[in-house]
């Protein structure tokens, strides 16, 4: 288990490098290419197909619990009813998607507030959006599997590939090819999601605990546990969905789709890091299952506290280099009017990015041991609160009054998902406190001095600037948490494993990857 929790995170870290180095060569170009309207719309229409994920009903994270139950339980019949009665739940709800998108795409500008023949391909682009998504909704079965059985680094290692040859294909189109630009992307993106998913359907297939497509392995009460359960999941995805995609659509209709691009770009920034921290810590669901499935109820989950630990671990720094680099990046990156326009917007998403690795691992424990309803309608509520709230913030103090919206509900959401895990878990705040985030406080303060003081006193006007004040600051926060945040016996054992891999790293990764595929 450990082993395998090992390659799924260090494969995550791969797939993380690719996305970062796909975004830093892409997006310039991308605003360059599209301009800021043209980048608006699509920001909105992504936002407006986002609303139809709601359809999936959390499902995703349902065949995740059960495969993985399953397959701890050694029931490969049980491990079909769940692939074949999922399928069948999937198929229905794209093809709902796909019709209404399609009949959206008969007005499109009244969806994203432009004029009747401002872009001529635009119900072509609603089109393509819906098959994307139709496409999306049946992936989103293979890779749920895949990560049940404890293989997301097979889905990973094939993504980062996967991830740079469809980032070529997009830098063609926009800068060799004619035609609509944004026609094209929606194409790209279309044609290489199938491929993708076609892959990835193949890996299901194979391996140990296969997927096998049986008419007689469908099973309606199996149909109506997996939906139950991910019913409660759904409603924390319609709570994050809800708040997210509805503020480009907001900024749009408030001041319009050039201004989009002021606040989805600097979300993006923060969205890489959070994504990094996400895509490392997403084996830890199917890990907690396999818990759930063998635990004894009211027991105190002592699992919680290293793996909570290792992901503030990962994600405080994270958010201590955004919070302080953020505007001079963007300065560099895109233009100074993103980073002037973008200031607050980095700065409240990295405060709500920095809280919520404060409570990290709250709501996937939760989810992986059913346990995530009550906390999840209550964050709905929160969310729809704050889209209310956005209207006149967006409309008074612009892109800016969008992103403190967005800090106020992830912090209020946090603390919901914080009381339920903890009662759930029997750890109470100060005991979290103390083993998970206390030892980290000394080096995070090391990290936001050096920050802080090469943002002020520093030059900081080039890439190599940039990265001069993050190593720096990084490498004193990495010596700091060695002796501050590690017990000598942690320290001790730190050191062997990394003295082991040094030694023999090749050939280790090797026959563990073998072992495990």
């Amino acid at each position: 288990m450990t082993q395998r929790l090992f390659l799924n995170s260090l494969s995550a870290a791969i797939l993380y490098a690719v996305n970062i180095v796909i975004a830093f060569i892409l997006s310039p170009i991308v605003v360059r290419e599209l301009g800021n309207r043209d980048y608006g719309i699509w920001e909105m229409l992504l936002s407006f197909c986002g609303y139809f994920g709601i359809l999936e009903l959390g499902i995703g994270p349902a065949i995740i619990r059960y495969v993985a139950r399953e397959v701890t339980l050694q029931n490969s019949e049980g491990l079909n009813r769940v692939f074949n009665s999922a399928f069948w739940g999937l198929l229905s709800a794209g093809l709902l998607a796909l019709g209404v998108i399609s009949l959206a795409a008969l007005w499109p500008e009244r969806l994203l507030n432009l004029n009747p023949g401002e872009i001529s391909s635009l119900s072509a682009l609603c089109v393509m959006a819906g098959l994307n998504l139709f496409v999306q909704f049946l992936g989103t079965l293979f890779v749920a599997f895949l990560m049940g059985r404890q293989e997301y680094f097979k889905v990973n290692l094939f993504r980062s590939g996967f991830y740079i040859i469809q980032s070529f294909f997009i830098f063609l189109a926009l800068t060799r090819w004619g035609g609509s630009k944004l026609l094209s992307i929606a194409i790209i993106t279309l044609v290489g999601n199938i491929f993708q998913y076609l892959v990835l359907a193949l890996m299901s297939f194979g391996g140990e605990n296969p997927a096998k497509f049986r008419k007689s392995a469908f099973s309606w009460d199996t149909v109506k546990e997996v939906y139950r359960f991910g019913f409660n999941s759904a409603v924390i995805m319609v709570s994050d969905r809800v708040q997210r995609q509805s503020l480009p659509l907001i900024i749009g209709h408030v001041s319009g789709a050039a201004i989009v691009v002021f606040y989805a770009l600097p979300k993006r920034l923060v969205d890489y890091a959070r994504d990094f921290v996400m895509a490392m810590s997403m084996p830890l669901m199917p890990y907690f299952s396999s818990i759930d499935a063998v635990r004894r109820n009211e027991t105190k989950m002592e699992e919680w506290f290293p793996a909570s630990r290792a992901v503030s671990f990962l994600a405080m720094p994270a958010a201590g280099v955004l919070l302080v680099l953020g505007e001079p990046f963007l300065n560099i990156w895109i233009g100074p009017e993103y980073g002037a326009r973008g200031r607050w917007v980095v700065i409240f998403l990295s405060a709500s990015f920095w809280v919520t690795c404060a409570f990290s691992n709250a709501s996937r424990v939760l989810i992986a041991g059913g346990q995530h309803g009550p906390p999840a309608r209550k964050a709905l509520m929160i969310s729809g609160v704050a889209i209310l709230i956005a209207i006149p913030t967006t409309s008074f103090f612009g892109v800016s009054g969008s992103a403190l919206v967005v800090f106020l509900a992830d912090l209020a959401a946090d603390l919901v998902f914080w009381m339920a895990a903890s009662n759930y878990v029997s750890v109470g705040l100060s005991e979290h406190f103390n083993r998970t985030i206390k030892p980290l406080t000394v080096p995070i303060l090391f990290l936001l001095i050096v920050l802080v003081a090469a943002r002020w006193y520093a030059d900081l006007s080039s890439y190599s600037d940039l990265a001069a004040a993050a190593f720096l600051s990084i490498g004193l926060y990495l010596a700091a948490a060695w002796r501050f945040a590690l017990t000598s016996e942690e320290r001790v054992s730190v050191w062997s494993r990394l003295n082991k891999l040094s030694s023999n790293s090749v050939a280790g990764l090797l026959k563990a990857m073998r072992k495990s595929i």
